[in-house]
């Protein structure tokens, strides 16, 4: 579940991180990335709330060997 906010709908807006920006503007995939490219292992990042546009998502990241975003699923 959700990891780097508190769990409620209050607080998702002010969490909430746009993903396909990457680095400041999603410190939590950013810190994903580097440590499954340091460690060279794929990485399921769990939810995290995301803003894109107007819109919240909670999505899970799929982070490969390399430290690219493989894959996303917003719930």
């Amino acid at each position: 579940e959700i990891w780097n906010s508190p769990y409620s709908n209050d607080s998702f807006p002010v969490y909430a991180e746009d993903i396909d920006a990457g680095g400041d503007a999603s410190p939590s995939t950013a810190m994903l990335s580097e440590v499954a490219r340091s460690l060279k292992i794929t990485i399921v990042g769990g939810s995290i709330p995301e803003r894109c546009g107007d819109r919240l998502y909670n999505t899970c990241c799929v982070f490969g060997k390399d430290g690219i975003l493989k894959a996303k699923h917003r719930k």
